[in-house]
């Protein structure tokens, strides 16, 4: 006699590589890892992207995850040009605010949401361009 390896039943072995008491135990089992091996990888995915995600910033800007968070907690977690929330979808997830850094200094600013940090960088970060853009949106209206 021996215990079952998933409901630890005891019971009589009918062959020597037995080691459930019934097919439905070795299903539940089966199932339960199943369960568990996702759970496994959701999480070790997301500690995984949190990780890199802090490495990069940390690699690209010199911020340290404390910074960004201190920077988050200055700005509220609002977006320093439009004073709203960052909206932008990344693998069925809300975006972190980005860091908005001087791309001849390296120097960082503050965070932006993806759509206004977008949009100078599509001005390059040419004042003069902006102002024109501006000009022009006057005009129009």
């Amino acid at each position: 006699m021996i215990n079952c390896q998933w409901c630890q039943k005891e019971f009589h072995r009918t062959r020597p590589w037995n080691i459930y008491c019934n097919p439905q135990c070795n299903i539940d089992r089966q199932n339960n890892n199943k369960e568990y091996k996702r759970n496994y990888y959701q999480k070790r995915r997301e500690y995984y992207v949190a990780l890199n995600v802090s490495n990069g910033r940390k690699r690209r800007y010199g911020l340290t995850e404390d910074t960004y968070q201190q920077m988050l907690q200055d700005q509220n977690s609002l977006c320093y040009i439009c004073n709203e929330p960052e909206t932008g979808y990344s693998r069925s997830k809300v975006k972190q605010l980005s860091v908005d850094h001087c791309h001849k200094t390296g120097k960082v600013r503050k965070l932006l949401c993806d759509r206004c940090n977008r949009g100078l960088g599509h001005f390059q970060d040419n004042v003069l361009l902006m102002e024109k853009a501006v000009r022009y949106l006057k005009d129009i209206a």
